[in-house]
């Protein structure tokens, strides 16, 4: 599985990093840019000294991917893939190749996250995967990524659009323009929109979304382990497996104290009515 978008800036990466906590494959960064999927799970290729993804592409071995808790299992990028992206003509037939022989050692499925653009790298990447992720935004001048990219070799390739941060309230003309680009493509899916939260950007936390542990299920594990229950911290480790499985557009949200109305007490003992 690749996930491909023709631009930037339109949640490619953090759709990627999702799915793979929630699929359980292992995700191979092919974006050498920081603010991708590597630079989210916190690997710095300057603390280390062996590169996996560039000694693997160059030696033919099979690397190993890093685990790492709340977060998929990881192939981390480099800048050095830039040498590779020059040879786009023998990255094609050769980075395929491997990405299969690496799926097949593993014995597990591979996502990988491509850097924006058609590029050599991107196109080995489609080459090697049964599905195509495309991310789309409903913005008019971001209507023409996926456009392009269905014109210069995504027709033959299984395709799933996935309409991303969707707002409130959908753009009618966006959404009929998107459905007019699909026309000549009958039959080809289309995801289940991912809801635009404004919360989403400031996140701070380098776990995935799908496997953050919930607080609220952690107070109760605490709770039951101080009266000498287990109910509780078995209710956390349901919780926390069957979020492998789940849809990325299912996963619990974060609750958000709701501002409202309550009463206090005034000084000369009357009701008065403030705000949280």
């Amino acid at each position: 599985m690749a996930v491909v978008s023709e631009k930037g800036a339109i949640g490619k990466s953090s759709l990627g990093f999702e799915l793979a906590a929630a699929l359980d494959p292992v995700l191979v960064d092919f974006d050498w840019l920081g603010g991708g999927v590597t630079s989210r799970s916190g690997y710095d290729y300057h603390e280390r000294r062996r590169q996996p993804l560039p000694d693997s592409l160059a030696s033919g071995r099979t690397p190993h991917y890093l685990k790492r808790s709340y977060r998929p299992d990881l192939v981390p990028s480099h800048p050095d893939l830039t040498h590779f992206e020059r040879g786009a003509g023998l990255a094609d037939a050769l980075l395929s190749r491997r990405l299969k022989s690496w799926a097949e050692e593993w014995q597990r499925t591979v996502i990988v996250d491509t850097h924006p653009g058609f590029n050599g790298l991107a196109r080995a990447a489609v080459l090697a995967a049964d599905l195509l992720v495309v991310p789309v935004l409903l913005r008019e001048r971001d209507l023409n990524a996926p456009d392009r990219m269905l014109e210069e070799g995504l027709r033959e390739n299984p395709v799933l659009l996935v309409p991303n941060m969707v707002p409130l309230i959908t753009p009618r003309a966006q959404l009929q323009r998107l459905l007019r680009l699909l026309a000549p493509f009958a039959g080809m899916p289309v995801g289940p929109p991912l809801s635009f939260h404004p919360w989403w950007p400031r996140r701070r936390l380098r776990s995935a979304l799908v496997l953050a542990p919930n607080p609220e299920c952690r107070s109760r594990a605490r709770r039951a382990f101080k009266s000498g229950g287990r109910g509780g911290e078995a209710d956390c480790l349901a919780v926390r497996t069957s979020s492998r499985g789940a849809a990325v557009g299912a996963a619990r949200m974060p609750r958000v104290r709701a501002t409202g109305r309550r009463r206090t007490e005034g000084r000369r003992g009357g009701n008065r009515v403030g705000r949280r």
